[in-house]
């Protein structure tokens, strides 16, 4: 997929390759989703659930706490639910407002304990750290009495469908696992991140042993999908999105298959057989974002969207992007409009800005993030984006005060991302003395902090601009 970068607070950022489509958003250190986990397109629209509840969360999440989550959930039997988020990631909020906000989740309610994790908050860094972190938000289903994950779930799925997960998770008969979820459950465990070619191989074995009718086939395609791009295994990767992908029903798994699919070939070499499959694979997102009704989830269809403009431009198709933009756009501002309330409208304020970038027409998406800020006055994105959108229409000074306010609300490491965006606006500005400022305020808020690797090698980049500008010039990174 495409990073969505700081207007969707992707960068977190992982790498580019990965949810390759999915709007699952990436954290600091890797954006391609680990093998052997479900990986699917997120959601934040009602379509495909009953809609989301204007009523406070049905659900009795324990927050930032698993040690108390985690107790709890040994003296009732019952498995640990973590929801692994952060405030800067839309998929997050759209997981929480339309889909765990929903009848169908409000049913799981006494089957499990319920922890949700803010993945910027320090106090958490050991959680993550034991767990890992591919990209957010994810979700682990753990049995307390070992610890172990029995679930994970990178990005999200429709209410219908995290429901049926649980409730064979929550059933005692489900606790004994067949052969095949033994498998699968190994293949989870693998680091994709060091040992990529050991997880396709994994999954390939399970698959190959499964028959077309295992109920969690279409979750271990599309962890094997995602395998395979991180394998750089573009062929194959393309080969098998076209030929397993399709031919499953309409889901959030099938989004994500075809999307990460056309990452994996988009810019291979024209006339190689990994290219070959670009054009099927294209007509697939076509035919997914303009399904009549409404029978996945908006973000499902918005990230199929995001990939198809991506891939008709590396095609050469340029005309026909711009024209697919507008409809993306279009379908954004409606399902916006049809909102329930405040928070399920600003869900879809990253996505609506990629694509206004897209029209070149950033300066559409001024009033939404002035009324999120209004409607948010405590959260630091709708500044910070603002500020991004100013940078853009090199409104300097508008974007300057907007970084300030964003860097003044914002807490945990990706407060460092606010403070780069902040410098490369002085930089543009031709204002070294707040360019420097604004990187040594950085760098003395990162000493207070224990950075995961991607945000350490932010740190890093950050201390080596600073120390090339010296006491004069400026380095903007854009």
């Amino acid at each position: 997929m495409r990073q969505l970068g700081f207007f969707g607070f992707t960068a977190l950022s992982l790498g580019s390759l990965a949810l390759l489509a999915t709007s699952a958003c990436a954290p600091a250190a890797s954006g391609k989703p680990a093998a052997g986990q479900t990986t699917a397109a997120s959601t934040t629209s009602s379509e495909g659930a009953s809609g989301a509840s204007k009523a406070a969360r049905p659900l009795p999440f324990i927050e930032d706490d698993y040690g108390r989550a985690l107790a709890e959930a040994k003296a009732k039997n019952k498995p640990l639910f973590v929801d692994g988020w952060a405030p800067w990631c839309h998929s997050c909020l759209s997981l929480k407002s339309y889909v765990l906000d929903t009848p169908q989740l409000r049913a799981e309610a006494d089957k499990f304990v319920w922890l949700a994790l803010d993945s910027e908050k320090e106090k958490n860094g050991a959680y993550f750290a034991k767990y890992g972190l591919d990209a957010l938000p994810t979700i682990w289903v753990i049995d307390p009495q070992t610890e172990k994950v029995s679930w994970k779930l990178v990005g999200t799925v429709t209410a219908p469908e995290l429901a049926k997960v649980l409730d064979d998770l929550a059933d005692t008969k489900a606790h004994t696992t067949g052969d095949l979820d033994t498998a699968f459950a190994e293949a989870s465990r693998i680091d994709v991140h060091k040992d990529a070619p050991g997880a396709v191989r994994a999954l390939e074995k399970v698959l190959a042993a499964a028959p077309r009718g295992w109920a969690r086939r279409p979750e271990a395609l599309t962890s094997y999908v995602a395998a395979l791009a991180w394998a750089k295994q573009p062929e194959r990767c393309g080969e098998v999105a076209l030929r397993e992908g399709t031919a499953l029903p309409m889901s959030s798994y099938r989004v994500t298959i075809a999307s990460v699919g056309t990452g994996c070939v988009e810019e291979q070499p024209k006339g190689s057989v990994a290219r070959g499959y670009l054009a099927p694979l294209l007509k697939e997102l076509t035919d997914i974002v303009h399904l009549p009704g409404r029978p996945i989830l908006a973000d499902d269809r918005s990230a199929a969207f995001e990939m198809l403009v991506s891939a008709l431009k590396a095609d050469g198709k340029k005309d026909v992007a711009k024209q697919m933009a507008s409809e993306w756009a279009a379908f954004l501002e409606g399902e916006a409009q049809r909102a329930p309330d405040a928070k399920g409208r600003a869900v879809f304020d990253a996505h609506r800005m990629l694509a206004y970038v897209e029209l070149g027409d950033p300066a559409r998406a001024i009033p939404m993030f002035t009324q999120s800020e209004h409607d948010f006055p405590e959260d630091y994105n709708p500044p910070a984006r603002l500020g991004r959108t100013y940078f853009e229409l090199k409104r300097y000074d508008e974007a300057l005060d907007a970084m300030s306010r964003a860097i003044g609300k914002a807490y945990g490491a990706r407060k460092l991302r606010l403070y780069q965006l902040k410098a490369d606006i002085a930089a543009a500005k031709k204002d070294p003395d707040t360019e420097r400022k604004t990187l040594d305020e950085a760098l003395a808020f990162a000493s207070t902090l224990s950075l995961r690797e991607g945000y350490d090698r932010l740190r890093a980049q950050l201390a080596e601009r600073r120390s090339k500008l010296g006491v004069g010039g400026t380095t903007a990174q854009r």
